[in-house]
């Protein structure tokens, strides 16, 4: 009896082996599973929090736009032209949706608490955007219901031009920054936690996560990558985005000035764009925009930094290159975007471009001052007729950098 019992349990012990090791390899699967749920929702949740702020970034921007071009067809209307008047309803109906959308996101409660306490202090405090925004929208409707040239029709007219420029469009660019800060926020939380994530992942669980987590990461890495190309490009042609530029670019004005050389800078505008998104329609104007863009790419130098900075406004950073050699350059851009012809569903489309051309100096530490001296001699080249090179010979005058493109047309 005592060999037979002892058998038995010798038989016995593989099998409890058996199930512990198993019981233990479910645990290890199972808090797998729980990281796996936990890090999906949590990733989740600040991916569509991401992409609704980014969503709310956009509706911002374009009311700064809308109030603009409410205005100038409000200008039109007020000058005799009587189709102006449906492009003014169209866009003061579109700017009063866009108001009344971000009101309501402001007051759903969704919103950080820091956030919504942000825009309440300009739509509410002494701003009182809200306010004026709706005041605005009210004279713009006003203006269209008057008769050009009438005594109602100047009265308005005024004032919706003082608030096209003024309090109204301080306040938008003070909202866009709000929304700006916020979103930049969301994607830096969100690499925080993917950091850590990662970190979790290949120090604790490393056979595991190789096996349950890889799939997931790869789809993370890729929202994060999508989140920020979309926070640092141009949706239509690619390039980087104006902030993105003025971030990146200098790092190659540093990178020349350790070399001892200089770096020049283009701000280069398509001449009367508003006229072929007009005639050809706006599918058109988007073809010319990937076409310039493509050929602005093809023809600068692989150091070179180019970015769509607004609207129908390039800028390329040349560093490590002078500014008699930049003028040349810019001649030969002008030139093979002159003899370009762009295929359209409308057609064949030609155009020119003007560019300005500044030298960026030694004491700058941010792209800005050369961007406004660039953007200073595009507007000379405009002046003196398009489809032509400037250089900045001006003096050092501070000048605005243009928020519309448009208005260099």
């Amino acid at each position: 009896m005592p060999e037979i019992r002892s058998r038995a349990e010798n038989d016995a012990a593989p099998e409890v082996s058996g199930r512990i090791l198993t019981f233990r390899y479910v645990i290890a699967l199972a808090i797998l599973a729980m990281i796996a749920v936990a890090s999906h929702v949590s990733f989740t949740r600040v991916l569509r929090e991401n992409g609704g702020s980014t969503y709310l970034n956009v509706v911002s921007g374009q009311q700064q736009t809308l109030v603009q071009l409410a205005a100038r067809y409000a200008s039109q209307y007020a000058d005799g032209d009587l189709s102006a008047r449906d492009k003014l309803l169209r866009e003061t109906n579109h700017l009063a949706a866009h108001h009344a959308e971000l009101i309501a996101h402001m007051e759903a409660g969704k919103l950080p608490e820091a956030v919504i306490a942000a825009l309440q202090s300009v739509y509410l405090g002494e701003t009182h955007l809200k306010a004026r925004i709706e005041g605005y929208i009210d004279a713009m409707r006003r203006v269209a219901a008057a008769r050009p040239g009438s005594a109602e029709m100047r009265r308005e007219l005024a004032l919706v031009l003082a608030d096209a420029d003024g309090a109204v469009y301080e306040g938008l660019k003070q909202i866009v920054s709000i929304y700006n800060t916020y979103t930049i926020e969301q994607l830096r939380r969100l690499e925080r936690m993917q950091n850590y994530m990662l970190t979790m992942v290949f120090l604790t669980l490393a056979m595991e996560a190789g096996i349950i987590f890889n799939p997931m990461v790869r789809r993370i890495v890729r929202y994060t990558t999508d989140l920020l190309k979309l926070a640092s490009t141009d949706p239509l042609t690619g390039l980087l985005n104006r902030r993105s530029f003025l971030d990146s670019a200098f790092t190659e004005v540093r990178r020349a000035r350790r070399n001892g050389a200089t770096s020049c800078l283009m701000s280069i505008d398509a001449d009367h764009f508003k006229r072929i998104n007009d005639t050809q329609g706006h599918q058109a104007g988007d073809q010319v925009l990937k076409a310039m863009a493509a050929t602005l790419t093809a023809r600068i130098r692989a150091t070179d930094v180019l970015a769509r900075i607004g609207g129908e406004e390039f800028a390329i950073l040349l560093p490590g290159m002078s500014l008699d050699h930049a003028l040349q350059m810019a001649e030969r851009l002008r030139g093979d975007i002159a003899r370009l012809r762009t295929p359209t569903e409308a057609g064949f489309v030609s155009f020119t471009i003007s560019i300005g051309v500044t030298q960026v100096r030694d004491d700058e530490s941010e792209l800005t001052p050369a961007l406004n001296r660039a953007d200073k001699a595009l507007y000379a080249a405009k002046s003196a007729g398009r489809n032509q090179v400037a250089e900045f010979t001006g003096t050092d005058e501070p000048i605005p950098l243009a928020d519309d493109p448009a208005g260099k047309d």
